[in-house]
């Protein structure tokens, strides 16, 4: 009987430590798996690789489990038979949650396996009939729309680049036309000194007035550089 108990908790063991790996799978496949997919079909199938190793452990855990169990109970039958012993066995309620946690992973390895083969097979035609149905929102809850993330940051980089340009090409133009505005358009809304009415430079001579002015012996042209409020007239 101690040999029996010494099988059932090595298998016991080893069940427990399958068990754990696949919660650790589990954890594996929602926080690494799906945010460094770029596709849904490589997400599906980082899932479906990361759910089949420990269903793998697992099956191998129970099936060492019940060898083990089966053995024992053989070794132990063998010992008693002569001896008019009755010996029974029956399956207690670990066994049960053996089979239950192989039957539940089974399922659910089937479930995502077909889940992947319907991916991969439609995935094509499902795109083209939700597109030209215009279902934009059954097209973005099967997330095809992500199918083809390299392309999609490419027109959002290009389109970004576009626009940088755009900024830019409009800044320039903008220069440009202050540029040529010249004096008069940095000279608008400029008062006077007593802060009542505008005031504007006047226009400048030619050179060759300015040469005549000097010849003459005026001494002083009439520059630019000498405000003067407009008189009625002038207006």
């Amino acid at each position: 009987m101690c040999t029996f108990r010494g099988g059932f908790s090595r298998g016991y063991w080893t069940f427990l430590s399958c068990f754990i790996v696949s919660v650790l799978s589990l954890l594996f496949a929602v926080f690494l798996i799906v945010p460094i997919s770029r596709t849904t079909t490589f997400m599906l199938a980082g899932m479906l690789l990361a759910l089949f190793l420990p269903i793998a452990l697992h099956t191998a855990a129970i099936g060492v489990f019940f060898h083990q169990c089966e053995r024992y109970a053989k070794e132990i039958a063998s010992q008693v038979v002569f001896l008019g012993a009755k010996v029974e066995f029956r399956r207690g309620y670990m066994a049960n949650v053996a089979i239950g946690s192989e039957a539940c992973l089974a399922a659910g390895f089937l479930i995502l396996f077909f889940r992947f083969l319907l991916a991969v097979i439609y995935r094509q035609s499902v795109k083209k009939r939700d597109i030209v149905r215009r279902d934009i929102g059954k097209f973005m809850r099967r997330h095809l729309v992500n199918d083809d993330w390299e392309r999609q940051k490419a027109v959002l980089q290009s389109h970004a680049r576009s626009v940088q340009l755009e900024i830019v090409r409009c800044e320039g133009d903008t220069e440009a036309t202050q540029e040529k505005g010249g004096v008069s358009d940095t000279n608008k809304g400029l008062l006077g000194q007593d802060g009542d009415s505008e005031f504007t430079f006047r226009p400048s001579p030619a050179h060759s007035s300015v040469m005549i002015e000097v010849v003459k012996g005026t001494g002083v042209s009439l520059m630019s550089s000498e405000p003067y409020h407009p008189t009625t007239n002038e207006q």
